[in-house]
Order: structure tokens, then C-alpha cells, then sequence
């Protein structure tokens, strides 16, 4: 395999947007394989987290084999120092990869993930990462750290801010009724305000040059017309898409494989694309439908508030 076509493909957007089901969907393509919010990996290893193989991480195979290749060679860093040094150099403090630029911990940062990537690759015996860590709070660099290190692509993935928002308060409402854990008070308001600072961020960042948005898709696209979304990203990732496509024209499925995090389905089987309508009228009020308006005109520029508007 040649090294130097090694490459990472980042989804990069908030959460609650499909990153999930896009990571597993573009797993089917030639040479890739999907592992999820890789961004977590030292976290979830030491606790109970489960691969999507149904066994906890350090109990499976494939991560097992990485993490143990990984301590061999780099046996100064601990996996909780290594979680610790990704979130500094990732996470929102560290603005526009300011405040460590140049630093020890950089380096660091640098050393732990060209090893573990190295290490994913030669195990996979694929190329391409498919990395679907998003632009949370603590992973808002993640995609500019990288592409320090190594070949990184990033799709800019994005969702309609009031499906997000109910999608946010529904699961809240699941938590209340399974565990008792009572709603976070103004949850529509922070929801739709960390949506709008995700995407913000993301344009500021490439607007800087510091990590390139090489596609936008959204779930929209993704659910209901699968086929010209991968068609739109093909053209500006480089990668063939054609064996995906072909798989979604015969009705199949994507399967998880080691995928450790987000969207649940992962534990439940194969992912397949199905026809989505939004759900947000019948579950947000009119003043949370029009905290999501706050979002306007950034959500206008994807399309939202015009063909993805629920009749």
C-alpha cells in the first residue's frame, strides 16, 4: 500500500446531523474504514464503552490490537495523558490553535496521533480514515490538528436547526421518563446557539486556512436523495464513491463494523438510508421555533427555511 495515499476523511458539524450514518454509509467505499469519533478513542477504551461489535472496546479485537500497538511505541504517554493532551490542543480554548502553537504539547499531540493513525491504517489495511468526531466543544481543532500530520479531507455535514432542537428535546424527554433526569432548563436556546457558533467556527476556520471545507452535505440530502449527495461529494473528495452508490441502488446496508460512538444504531446492526420527514412541527412550539430563527441567515445559505421546510 502506498503511505503517501493515506488519508483521513473528517465530517466535521454539529451534533445530532447524521455524522453516524454518513461514517458508515462512506464506509462502503474502496479502502476505507469508519471508526467513529476516533477524537474519543483514549477516553472510551478505559471505560465501558462498546465497539459497535458488541464487545467493550478493550475486549475487541481490532481496537484492542491498536491501543496495544499503540502503548508499545509510544510507552512514555498514558492513555488518560493521551485524552488529556487531544482535548487541550482540540478543544474551544485553544482558539484558532493559538494557545499551543509551537509547544511541547503540539509535538505531543503530534506523536500520539501520526503513531495511531500509522497504526489504523497498517491494522485496517485500508487508506482512508473515515473520522466522524464533528465540531463539538472539545473537537472544534480536531480537523485543523490533523491536517498538520496527515492528508485530511473534511466534509462540512449540517441539519436543519429546528430538526436538531427537537431531536435535542426529545432525547431529553427519554431521559426524564427512563432515568428521571430532569431537561436542562432553555435546552432549545443553547441547542440553537451552539449549532450556530459549530458552523460559524467552521467558516472562520477555513476562511483562515486553517482547515479546508472541501464538501457540504446535509442529513437532508443524505436521507432523501442519498445518491446525488455522494455524487456532490465525490467531486470534491477525491475518493470513488461508485461501489456506495451501487450498494444504495440495490437496497443494502452499511454495516458498523467498529464504529465506538454516536448514533446508537450502531449497537442495533447494519445502517441502511431511509426517506426521513422532519419531525420539528409536531414537536417544537412556536417560541422555540422561533429561537431557532436566530440561526437565519446562516441556515437560509444551506437551504433551510426554503426546500427543506415541512409541509
Amino acid at each position: 500500500m502506498d503511505r503517501f495515499s493515506r488519508k483521513i476523511v473528517f465530517i466535521g458539524g454539529y451534533g445530532r446531523s447524521g455524522s453516524t450514518l454518513l461514517c458508515a454509509v462512506l464506509g462502503g467505499a474502496d479502502q476505507t474504514v469508519s471508526v467513529g469519533e476516533l477524537s474519543r478513542i483514549f477516553s472510551y477504551y478505559t471505560s465501558s464503552r462498546k465497539c459497535a461489535c458488541s464487545q467493550e472496546l478493550n475486549a475487541c479485537e481490532f481496537w484492542k490490537s491498536i491501543i496495544e500497538e499503540f502503548e508499545r511505541r509510544v510507552p512514555d504517554i498514558t492513555l488518560q495523558k493521551a485524552a488529556e493532551i487531544t482535548t487541550k490542543v482540540e478543544s474551544y480554548s485553544n482558539w484558532f490553535l493559538l494557545r499551543y502553537k509551537g509547544s511541547e504539547v503540539e509535538a505531543e499531540y503530534q506523536r500520539i496521533w501520526k503513531n495511531l493513525l500509522d497504526i489504523i491504517f497498517d491494522i485496517s489495511g485500508k487508506n482512508v480514515i473515515v473520522d466522524a468526531s464533528k465540531s463539538s466543544s472539545i473537537a472544534c481543532n480536531r480537523a485543523a490538528a490533523l491536517s498538520k500530520i496527515v492528508d485530511l479531507s473534511q466534509i462540512h455535514l449540517v441539519r436543519d436547526p429546528r430538526a436538531v432542537t427537537s431531536s435535542t428535546l426529545e432525547s431529553e424527554r427519554r431521559r426524564f421518563e427512563r432515568h428521571g433526569v430532569q431537561p436542562t432548563p432553555v435546552r432549545s436556546l443553547r441547542t440553537v446557539l451552539s449549532w450556530l457558533s459549530t458552523n460559524l467556527y467552521m467558516h472562520i476556520s477555513n476562511r483562515l486556512g486553517l482547515m479546508k471545507i472541501n464538501a457540504r452535505t446535509s442529513y437532508e440530502s443524505l436521507t432523501n436523495d442519498p445518491v446525488s449527495s455522494l455524487n456532490d461529494l465525490s467531486e470534491g473528495m477525491d475518493i470513488n464513491f461508485h461501489p456506495v452508490i451501487d450498494t444504495i441502488n440495490a437496497g443494502g446496508t452499511f454495516p458498523a463494523d467498529h464504529i465506538f460512538s454516536g448514533d446508537l444504531q450502531r449497537m442495533k446492526g447494519d445502517y441502511s438510508i431511509k426517506k426521513i420527514s422532519a419531525k420539528w412541527p409536531s414537536v417544537l412550539n412556536k417560541p422555540q421555533v422561533y429561537t431557532c430563527a436566530l440561526t437565519y441567515p446562516l441556515s437560509r445559505s444551506y437551504g433551510y427555511y426554503r426546500q427543506f421546510v415541512s409541509k
